[in-house]
């Protein structure tokens, strides 16, 4: 009888443990060297850092994002997959090759995400869901990584602008089949998505691209200011890995006057039911930390920095080679 109680009561905490995981998902979020930050105050060999935009984004829709390292160990990066619902690679300036003028060699941030992305890919082939999005850079990123080709991006016009953007197969899409008609006819014809890119990958490239279009599904496109169509977003066929060209959290949280990103309720909507959209997929994944787990790797435990250049705010951290060498999972916070 003992027994059978002390089953029940094992039975009930994981059930329970899954049920407020539901409502509590946690998002990973690939940090990047600062390259967009002042270099006097926080050069980019000593930072990385997460836009704060990215984080109310996600928080908006009901979860908590924990910062993962771009210069984090493997065993590092085991620790938060087991840990985290989901992972977001953000958008940046930070440099995806180790030469950024002849694009080529892959830099630590990109080997990081690279396999992060392999860890995510096989965790979904066997059986345990765990989704992956990857914005403007962070799909350009995923990009590289899954064809490994550092010439794989094309060189774009399409920098700093709104522009409307045209769903494809929107019946087949995740992301897009979860918006309503009004929303979708702020993406078409209201210019309700905001891009900001030098590279990316044009339409004609990503049909004769085979690792690409046999991996993804290609969901919407749109025309650069050289009326080129390049690829807006993309979702994996059989995987849960989504990636889009443009920005919605700079829609509802990025207020410079130099980003010219649309703030009107039609384009905040949007923004809004996509943050919904990639936080419910999370919802689908079991993995959680305990309490003390999370308060301490929680991104609201760290410093939020005021800086008024690419972004209102950031979230920035040490670097390894900033502070001593960590190889423990109970010591992570140490380089963050």
């Amino acid at each position: 009888m003992k027994r059978l109680l002390l089953i029940s009561l094992i039975a009930l905490t994981v059930l329970a443990g899954q049920y407020e995981n539901q409502y509590q998902p946690v998002i990973g979020v690939l940090t990047q060297p600062s390259n967009d930050l002042n270099q006097t105050l926080y050069p980019a060999d000593k930072y990385s850092y997460i836009s704060s935009s990215y984080v109310k984004w996600l928080m908006a829709s009901g979860a908590r994002v924990v910062p993962i390292p771009y210069d984090s160990t493997e065993e590092e990066q085991d620790y938060y997959l087991a840990k985290v619902n989901g992972l977001l690679f953000p958008g940046g300036d930070a440099s995806l090759w180790v030469d950024e003028e002849t694009h080529t060699g892959l830099s630590q941030m990109t080997l990081t995400g690279q396999r992060l992305m392999n860890k995510v890919i096989e965790l979904n082939r066997n059986g345990t869901y765990f989704p992956l999005l990857g914005t403007c850079l962070g799909y350009e990123l995923i990009s590289i990584a899954l064809t490994n080709d550092d010439k794989v991006l094309d060189l774009l016009n399409s920098t700093n602008h709104v522009l409307n953007t045209q769903t494809y197969h929107k019946q087949q899409s995740l992301m897009y089949s979860s918006l309503n008609s009004k929303q979708l006819e702020a993406i078409s014809n209201q210019k309700a998505l905001y891009y900001n890119h030098r590279y990316g990958i044009t339409l004609d490239h990503f049909r004769n691209q085979t690792v690409l279009n046999s991996f993804f599904r290609l969901t919407a496109f749109a025309f650069d200011n050289n009326d080129t169509a390049f690829v807006s977003s993309l979702e994996g066929k059989d995987i849960p890995i989504f990636g889009n060209q443009f920005h919605p959290e700079k829609n509802s949280y990025e207020w410079l006057s130099s980003v010219h990103a649309n703030h009107s309720p039609e384009a905040i909507n949007v923004a809004q039911a996509m943050g919904n959209f990639i936080v419910n997929q999370a919802r689908k994944n079991q993995n959680y930390f305990s309490q003390d787990e999370l308060e301490q790797y929680n991104i609201e435990a760290f410093p939020l920095k005021t800086v008024y250049e690419s972004f209102v705010s950031v979230y920035v951290f040490k670097n390894k080679n900033f502070t001593e060498t960590i190889s423990a999972p109970s010591n992570l916070k140490n380089n963050l």
